[in-house]
């Protein structure tokens, strides 16, 4: 059930110059139903202890979290806010907000975007083909300005948007648990999920029946399956000071008892069994309230980067300062074909994502629980901005791409084919059919389900959950597909080189540096 959550934990990067910390000026423009949202506070992530240490404000993305979806300097704070239907397949979208600044042009968005300014209700709108959604300019006040942006989104979708925008109430509405988490300055990176009423009891009691943590302690699973019935929210936050402190909170509306002891392990295998792994979960201290369990560990930059990959979020565009233009009129056009600089930068963030999942590659015991992480970094690296690179350099980026889904895929129990003749991997994709339990986003449905389930109250429904045969399956195929991975590696590793090689012979010993 935590894979959805999971999923939500996502981009940031160190940028320089600030505006207001406030996010009362963002919220406004989050749409109601929307069920998580985040904020990075990216002026405090820069100006902490570590940040001052590392250099953060001039290395910025580069050396630090070379790899993720870059936000430009300008940024401040963002804020992003989503909204997810667990096992169900569409609908989901996602918007992010920044305050914007009196230089930045929208003129010079819709000419990155290759596409045009619009006027929906008076507000400036840029299609963005890319990212399948649109950016829309929003006018708080003759002095504030937000520059927004929603994807996947139709133009209706972005006209609604605007219209509910206007609206009084459309401006109070957002639940307390995301308003109160948005307005959380204790860490620089907050995310909140509003849990209330978001998972199916067949679901939970599914998931539950199906742990190797509970295995036959039929008492922990009937008071368990009540209390994440209460679940309330999940708040995840990192906190930069010295060092990364990130913590896991999990509030309810009950009262827990002893069986809260299992939250955690429960944690942990959700985790895992969505190959999407974290090593510090593992070691996380727990505090146990009387309604909510907080998981508190320290961060990695490799557990951030992995984090950061869950969700690829269309960035704010990047624009040059009309300030900057005024003072240098002599300043160049912006170069139309490949560059030195944007080829080595995009050269160094797929290998950024090479090196870490070679990381996870070379620890055994997690390695296999993984597969999200590849997958997720296929899809970043397919994002990577491709403004001035190479040609050469973009098909290798596909390449790496279509071998991390080889990988993930593999991880995931899925027979792969490897042809290193054509640099191709071909996938045996097991078909299963869609449940009305909604289930199919996990691992599949219940066998069985007898009677029905009281919401609430006592139960002796009987769920038979399918995940240890699916969890023995599953393995069975990783263990079996070893080779082909060392092989997919294999391959990796000499485009990395011959690239590498190609690219100083055609720009010289300066691309190496």
């Amino acid at each position: 059930m935590f894979r959805i959550t999971a999923a939500c934990l996502f981009l940031v990067v160190l940028v320089s110059v600030g505006h207001s910390q406030d996010t009362k000026l963002l919220i406004p423009y989050v749409p109601e139903d929307a069920n998580a949202i985040a904020v990075i506070r990216a002026k405090e992530l820069k100006a902490s202890p570590l940040g001052v240490k590392q250099n953060w404000a001039e290395q910025q993305a580069s050396n630090f979290l070379s790899g993720a979806t870059t936000i430009p300097p300008w940024v401040d704070v963002l804020m992003r806010a989503s909204y997810l239907r667990p096992g169900s397949k569409g609908g989901d979208w996602s918007v992010f907000l920044t305050p914007l600044p009196k230089d930045h042009s929208m003129e010079e968005v819709a000419k990155r975007q290759g596409s045009e300014i619009e006027m929906i209700e008076d507000q400036h709108v840029v299609w963005s083909p890319r990212y399948e959604g649109y950016f829309v300019e929003f006018h708080s006040s003759d002095t504030e300005r937000v520059l927004a942006g929603m994807t996947p989104a139709t133009h209706q979708d972005t006209a609604r948007w605007i219209q509910d925008s206007l609206k009084e109430s459309f401006r109070t509405q957002l639940s307390s648990y995301l308003r109160d988490a948005a307005a959380d300055e204790s860490s620089q990176i907050v995310l909140a999920i509003d849990l209330e009423h978001f998972f199916d009891p067949t679901v939970i009691r599914y998931r539950l029946d199906g742990s190797s943590i509970l295995d036959n302690n039929r008492s922990a699973k009937a008071v368990l399956t009540l209390d994440f019935q209460s679940l309330s929210g999940l708040t995840f936050a990192i906190n930069v000071q010295e060092d990364m402190q990130a913590s896991l909170r999990l509030d309810f509306k009950r009262t827990l008892g002893d069986e809260g002891k299992f939250v955690k392990p429960l944690v942990v295998e959700f985790f895992n069994d969505a190959g999407a792994s974290l090593d510090e979960l593992e070691s996380a201290t727990v505090q146990t309230d009387t309604k909510s369990v907080t998981l508190k560990m320290p961060f990695s930059e490799e557990s951030l980067r992995r984090i950061l990959s869950l969700i690829t979020t269309p960035p704010p565009p990047h624009h040059r300062s009309t300030a900057v233009a005024e003072t240098k009129p002599e300043e160049p056009e912006k170069p139309t074909g490949p560059t030195l600089e944007a080829s080595k930068k995009y050269f160094n963030s797929v290998n950024r994502n090479i090196d870490d999942l070679a990381q996870a590659y070379g620890r055994a015991k997690s390695y296999g629980r993984t597969a999200q992480w590849h997958l997720n970094f296929a899809k970043r690296i397919e994002q990577l901005p491709l403004d001035n690179v190479d040609p050469e350099l973009v098909d290798y980026g596909s390449v790496i791409s279509n071998y991390l889904r080889g990988l993930g895929e593999s991880l995931r129990g899925t027979a792969v084919k490897v042809n290193a003749m054509d640099r191709s991997v071909v996938y045996n994709v097991e078909r299963r059919p869609a449940y009305r339990s909604g289930l199919e986003w996990w691992w599949g449905a219940p066998r069985t389900i007898y009677g029905p389930y009281t919401y609430g109250q006592p139960m002796d429904v009987k769920v038979t959950s399918n995940l240890k045969e699916v969890r023995e399956k599953q393995a069975k195929i990783v263990e079996a597909s070893a080779s082909d991975r060392s092989e997919i590696w294999e391959m990796i590793d000499n485009e990395r080189t011959q690239m590498r090689r190609r690219m100083a012979t055609k720009y010289g010993s300066e691309f190496l540096e």
